[in-house]
């Protein structure tokens, strides 16, 4: 389950102890860009009309 440092905060304390929390940090630009880029991937080859796009993702469309 994700959540935000806030939702959290605010999650029942017996919901708490039973988790492990976790502070990731929001990726960079270029972080973002190679996760958007696998995700596109992994799209594109799981369809066959995956095939008539282009293989890389283009500034534009991670706008």
């Amino acid at each position: 389950m994700g959540c935000d440092g806030e939702s959290a905060n605010t999650m029942p304390e017996p919901l708490l102890n039973r988790m492990n929390v976790y502070e990731i940090a929001p990726p960079n630009r270029d972080g973002a860009r190679r996760i958007a880029q696998s995700i596109y991937d992994e799209i594109r080859s799981a369809h066959a009309w995956g095939a008539r796009f282009q293989p890389w993702a283009t500034r534009r469309s991670m706008r």
